[in-house]
């Protein structure tokens, strides 16, 4: 049964009129009138006693109304809390992030979205070694550089940019290249990560 065509046989019950129904509805009286007729069918019954002038629930029309209506306004009811529930973020979503990058940039965001989903519970892990998500029970994780496990799914969220910075006495022992080749010339302090990974000059 169509839950849409109850509804309107209803409002049809209430109005005693199928024109009424129908402007309500902002449909064609005909269209409103293949609702009912459609109803009937699925149903095999009669529901309306119909004359030019008045508009008659029948004996089965008034039984439907009397126990079809709370049962429609409990579906309908069902039918909200589920939409409601769907768009509620529930449960806890478990980040793991570097030290610096939680710290100052995603405690604040992390925030403003509890504001918005307060159902929501979300751990925060800073780390700045690049754990097996699966075995600490890690939902995302915000990490510069390659993607290592390719049973991951990566995307990417912005440029990671460097700055090759030099002290004065560094540039006045070494002098300053002029073009990027010659920076092979040059001395560079790498940083060496956690995980084994080491910057490449």
């Amino acid at each position: 049964m169509n839950t849409e065509d109850f509804q309107f046989f209803i409002r049809v019950a209430d109005l005693g009129s199928i024109s009424k129904a129908a402007q309500e509805a902002n449909i064609s009286a005909s269209v409103a009138s293949q609702r009912i007729q459609r109803l009937e069918n699925n149903l095999q019954l009669r529901l309306f006693h119909r004359s030019t002038r008045k508009l008659n629930l029948t004996e089965e029309g008034k039984i439907l109304i009397e126990h079809g209506r709370p049962w429609i306004s409990d579906f309908l009811n069902v039918q909200q809390s589920l939409k409601v529930k769907d768009h509620t973020l529930n449960g806890t979503l478990r980040i793991t992030t570097s030290s610096t990058f939680g710290t100052k940039i995603l405690t604040a965001i992390i925030a403003e979205f509890s504001l918005l989903h307060p159902e929501l519970k979300i751990y925060l892990d800073l780390n700045d070694q690049n754990i097996d998500l699966i075995k600490y029970g890690m939902d995302l994780a915000i990490r510069i550089g390659q993607l290592r496990d390719s049973s991951l799914i990566a995307k990417p969220l912005t440029l990671n940019k460097r700055l090759l910075c030099a002290s004065p006495d560094y540039l006045q022992k070494y002098g300053c290249p002029q073009t990027p080749s010659e920076l092979t010339l040059h001395r560079c302090l790498l940083q060496q990560h956690e995980n084994g990974l080491t910057d490449h000059w």
